[in-house]
């Protein structure tokens, strides 16, 4: 049975007492800011803004990267998984934590949307990912192959 990933794969905040961020792999995610790259291709690097901060998603065929900017920190988690056209499955659970900026991966599995709900699923139209969850979405830019 395929669980259906939760919408939030990646959850951050910052609010006060976040401290200046160290240097990280994950900071070159945040100097891509225009839209570019393979239209209606899943694989690459998805840019968004979720609450207060800056997000950042990078999809290869076997392993998703999520990265939070919290004002001047970034975090960022790295997971195996299988992606596709059809279908996002992040297979193992990772996370990382700077005072109250986090990012994270869940195991499971969002399929790509069906018919006219959209819930616990993904649309993928030129170079706009939308992901569904209950009565949340998200909604990410491609910025890179």
């Amino acid at each position: 049975m395929i669980r259906p990933i939760a919408i939030f794969i990646l959850v951050g905040t910052c609010g006060l007492g976040c401290k200046a961020s160290h240097s990280t792999q994950y900071d070159k995610l945040f100097e891509l800011t225009q839209p570019a790259g393979t239209p209606d291709a899943i694989n690459g690097t998805w840019g968004g803004s979720t609450g207060p901060f800056e997000t950042r998603i990078v999809y290869t065929s076997d392993s998703i990267t999520v990265a939070n900017k919290c004002g001047a920190t970034v975090v960022g988690a790295h997971a195996a998984a299988r992606i596709s056209a059809d279908a996002i499955t992040v297979l193992a659970a990772a996370s990382e934590k700077i005072d109250k900026c986090y990012a994270e991966t869940t195991p499971g599995t969002l399929t790509r949307c069906a018919g006219a709900t959209a819930a616990n699923c993904f649309t993928l139209a030129n170079r706009t990912l939308t992901m569904f969850g209950g009565s949340a979405s998200m909604e990410f830019t491609k910025l890179s192959d």
